[in-house]
């Protein structure tokens, strides 16, 4: 599974469930052109065809956000469900035409699918210090756009909603497009971390996190 969507099996549980997650969509008008959407039927074929669309492969991110909808049904997983042990909301990016014309890749037609965030809801020492409360990812035909970073501001309302006051995101020292990401999402480096070598994350290959913080 993508980075962005499993981190690490070390997160302890968190002590309250998220219950209802507001439409998406109302999330979207300030940007205009990208909305957080939860997995669906409609989603799957829209994924499926930007993969087409774009040269790839479909069926691996296809088969990756079937798991998504079965585990977070209507984009929230339960705490039981994730890997890190804490509630989260799973939503896709999506442009949403007419309000913005469709990337037009490869010329095998429209991309409306770029990519996927992930909002933890939980306060365990991995999330906070490793794995973070935000995950993202964009496909690499939509890279360049700041999808990330509009997506991140996108999805900041559904953790002040959940009570969060603060949130942390992490990335690798040397990934200048996450770290970039970060910065203009108006997020503070607070530190540089070496994870502990029986992380997953570490087993992976990665040694230090940078770990950048947002106040709500």
């Amino acid at each position: 599974m993508p980075d962005w969507f499993l981190r690490s099996y070390h997160a302890l549980p968190m002590l309250h469930e998220v219950t209802q997650l507001p439409d998406p969509g109302l999330l979207a008008e300030a940007d205009g052109e990208l909305s957080l959407v939860a997995p669906s039927a409609e989603i799957l074929r829209e994924i499926r065809q930007s993969e087409i669309a774009s040269g790839e492969n479909p069926d691996r991110e296809v088969g990756f956000w079937t798991e998504v909808a079965r585990v977070a049904p209507g984009g929230i997983q339960s705490a039981s469900a994730a890997p890190w042990r804490a509630p989260a909301y799973q939503l896709a990016m999506r442009i949403r035409p007419p309000a913005c014309p469709p990337i037009r890749a490869m010329g095998r037609g429209e991309v409306t699918m770029v990519g996927g965030i992930s909002l933890r809801i939980g306060m365990s020492e991995d999330l906070l210090l490793y794995s973070g409360q935000i995950g993202y990812g964009v496909r690499p035909f939509a890279r360049g756009r700041r999808y990330a970073e509009r997506a991140c501001r996108l999805i900041l309302p559904l953790a002040k909603r959940a009570g969060l006051t603060s949130v942390w995101i992490t990335c690798n020292e040397d990934n200048t497009a996450s770290r970039l990401t970060c910065e203009r999402v108006g997020a503070e480096l607070v530190e540089i971390v070496r994870l502990p070598e029986d992380h997953l994350l570490y087993q992976r290959g990665e040694r230090y996190k940078c770990r950048y913080r947002i106040d709500l």
